[in-house]
């Protein structure tokens, strides 16, 4: 497999130059460290100005081999979920993995920071 080109290879192109742009921002939160494996794995949360993720997510689909995506409600994919602390309730409800629960909670208790950035 060849390398990635982040200069010409879309979308890590855009994803780049949204981040050049300041409109695409990545924190690392944590590393969780799961003791019978020795297995690591670094807790990063993404910020993504409404108006950059429209233009690189316009071709987003709602179903794929991983699975559906998710929704704010039962059945119907949205364009972006508000992180109020009803979605983050109803995300505690969602079969997610241990790593993706920790996200969730990072992004809650740093939410001013994260977004005052």
């Amino acid at each position: 497999m060849d390398p990635i080109d982040y200069e010409q290879d879309e979308p890590f192109r855009s994803f780049a130059a949204a981040r050049d742009a300041g409109d695409f921002r990545i924190f690392a939160t944590a590393v969780a460290l799961f003791p019978l494996t020795l297995w690591a794995e670094l807790l990063t949360i993404a910020v993504i100005e409404a108006s950059a993720f429209d233009r690189l997510f316009a071709g987003m689909v709602s179903v794929n081999d991983e699975g559906a995506a998710v929704s704010t409600t039962a059945g119907r994919p949205t364009v972006g979920i508000p992180f109020t602390s009803e979605a983050r309730e109803r995300l505690r409800a969602e079969p997610l993995s241990p790593i993706a629960r920790a996200c969730i909670e990072q992004a809650w208790q740093h939410r001013h920071m994260l977004l005052a950035c």
